[in-house]
């Protein structure tokens, strides 16, 4: 029976299964990060509370459960989180696509409207160019990352998480095949199970154990921006092929494109640049619109980009806990986890998300 855990990742999955096992359990749980909580592939989030475009049904189905698991946590914690439940506006290359794309959501159970042209500019008068279909996504958010983690650790903390921060697992501790607990720089934590949390840092800790996984880090650019207005320059979430931008406080906007290579003439910065010469020309009143800071993020990434989620076979001990989607999924990834981990019982939901399916034997 597990009566201890170490938590190796502060993010966003590391920080929401803490809290939701110390909620749940009298087990000894320690949670560790290399730097600060947030401060990994978490900082770099777009945050956004999302539908999804796939050809897997069962994914569909699971994270159609997803924006309920984060309205769930919002009630449990009394509405502190400041999620912000705008929806979204957004379309695609074509019409026909977008339709599609409206179709398939509403297949799978997602609030998602047709919005005509006219229904466009109503929702967002701010908006220059829109095109004659939009799909309205009437259930997504948006989440003040850093303001959640640090309410949900302070928290756990309160329920008697030990945190410690500036703890690089350097690498497992284990016996054969048992893994007993972590080394980090600053000493040894030992428990009766260790959930890898920690994104991409996941692979070389396994990889130490003889273990790979088809794991590889899938970099985004965020920007922030400025402007001088008193009012939002948007109402709600909105991507379209030219901008993906939402309005994150007044006077504060946050945007997010594709890295595409480390090439001169694709770097970070000058894709940032255009991206706000895109979101001036596609928005009224955006003049002032100043760019303050660019960054890039490292996503876990499995080759099959769905989540990493459950006991790693032939290597007792040990717990993987990884998601591209990882915000949109945390809430219930970890309410799915969290019962595995303290039962000991399979969830039929996470079925289709084992570590097994992209692991292999290193030499």
């Amino acid at each position: 029976m597990t009566q201890s855990v170490v938590i190796v990742g502060a993010g966003i999955l590391g920080v929401t299964l803490a809290w939701r096992l110390a909620r749940q359990s009298n087990l000894k749980i320690t949670l560790l990060d290399q730097a600060d909580a947030g401060s990994g592939a978490s900082q770099h989030s777009f945050a956004w509370i999302n539908t999804a475009f796939s050809s897997t049904p069962d994914y569909m189905r699971f994270r159609a459960q997803a924006g309920q698991s984060w309205r769930q946590l919002d009630q449990d914690t009394a509405g502190r989180l400041n999620i912000q439940w705008s929806g979204a506006l957004s379309w695609q290359q074509t019409p026909e696509q977008t339709a599609a794309f409206i179709q398939q959501q509403q297949d799978y159970g997602f609030h998602v409207q047709a919005c005509t042209g006219l229904q466009i500019a109503q929702l967002e008068p701010n908006l220059k160019h829109f095109p004659d279909l939009a799909a309205y996504a009437l259930d997504d958010g948006a989440v003040p990352l850093d303001h959640v983690i640090q309410s949900l650790l302070q928290e756990a903390i309160e329920a008697g998480v030990n945190y410690a921060a500036h703890q690089r697992v350097t690498s497992l501790i284990h016996h054969q095949n048992q893994v007993v607990g972590v080394s980090t720089t600053h000493g040894n934590y030992f428990a009766d199970q260790v959930v890898l949390a920690g994104g991409v840092g996941n692979h070389a800790l396994l990889h130490d154990c003889k273990i790979d996984l088809a794991l590889t880090a899938s970099p985004s650019i965020l920007m922030k921006m400025s402007y001088q207005h008193r009012t939002a320059l948007l109402n709600r979430i909105v991507s379209t092929p030219e901008m993906e931008l939402r309005v994150c406080a007044v006077g504060q906007v946050l945007a997010a494109e594709d890295y595409i290579d480390a090439q001169a003439q694709n770097h970070p910065e000058l894709i940032a640049q255009q991206a706000l010469l895109s979101i001036q020309n596609n928005l009224k009143a955006s003049h002032g619109l100043r760019l303050d800071q660019v960054s890039v993020g490292y996503r876990p990434m499995p080759t099959d980009t769905l989540p990493l989620v459950g006991a790693v076979p032939n290597l007792q001990g040990v717990y993987v806990l990884n998601s591209h989607a990882a915000v949109t999924l945390a809430p219930l990834l970890c309410q799915l986890a969290g019962q595995e981990i303290l039962s000991g019982n399979l969830q039929t939901a996470l079925a289709p998300y084992r570590p097994n399916r992209i692991m292999s034997a290193s030499s």
